[in-house]
């Protein structure tokens, strides 16, 4: 599950990352232990490998799994001080990690954010938390909960410093996690503190999906 941001022009490609490759789909083993490794993960419940349990989880979230871009509604972008560009919003469906939504900022090479609930491998903060178990991460820092929801920011690579590029993924049921990567470039003030701008942006998403409960 765990993905690089990576920007093209105006194109926002998500690699998911694992430990065998950068590229595999969202059902590769991250152990390359195929499909046997997976059942017998499954096997073992979750949460493991010392990924928080979500106590509250949120059950439906088809709506925003249909269409993804709703889960970072423009208003609550604008009360929040983000300057996107609203008309770039735009749905990739087709992804083998699942629906994501990508958005510019409004001053070109500011860079993109993008917003996705994963749901491709079934293990949700789990599968972060097994990377990390196996020192496939570069940077993993657990987060205060948001409205009780676990959190943590992580990545493959770390760019948080030269890139401005962050990515949060917080547990809204022990099998998913959301996930909001962040790339903040060239002068965008964000670049600064890319993992605490994405918190903020997760904690609109997490206020957005639970109907502010």
């Amino acid at each position: 599950m765990v993905r690089s941001f990576v920007t093209t022009g105006v194109v926002a490609v998500l690699l998911l990352v694992t430990g065998c490759s950068d590229s595999t789909s969202g059902t590769a083993d991250p152990a390359g232990q195929g499909d046997a490794g997976n059942e017998q993960e499954h096997e073992i419940g979750l949460p493991h490998s010392g990924a928080p349990a979500v106590e509250e989880p949120v059950v439906d979230t088809r709506e925003y799994e249909a269409d993804p871009c709703t889960i970072l509604p423009d208003d609550k972008l604008d009360d929040a001080g983000f300057a996107i560009d609203k008309s770039s919003a735009e749905s990739d469906m087709d992804r083998l990690e699942g629906p994501m939504c990508t958005w510019r900022f409004e001053k070109a090479g500011h860079g993109v954010l993008g917003a996705s609930l994963g749901t491709d491998d079934g293990e949700g903060l789990s599968h972060i938390y097994r990377l990390e178990a196996n020192s496939d991460l570069e940077y993993f820092t657990k987060q205060d909960p948001i409205d009780g929801y676990p959190a943590v920011v992580a990545g493959k690579r770390d760019n948080r410093t030269d890139r401005g590029e962050c990515d949060v993924y917080v547990g809204i049921r022990d099998e998913t996690a959301l996930y909001i990567p962040l790339s903040a470039s060239r002068d965008n003030p964000l670049k600064e503190a890319p993992c605490e701008a994405v918190y903020e942006l997760a904690t609109i998403a997490v206020d957005t999906i639970t109907g502010g409960a």
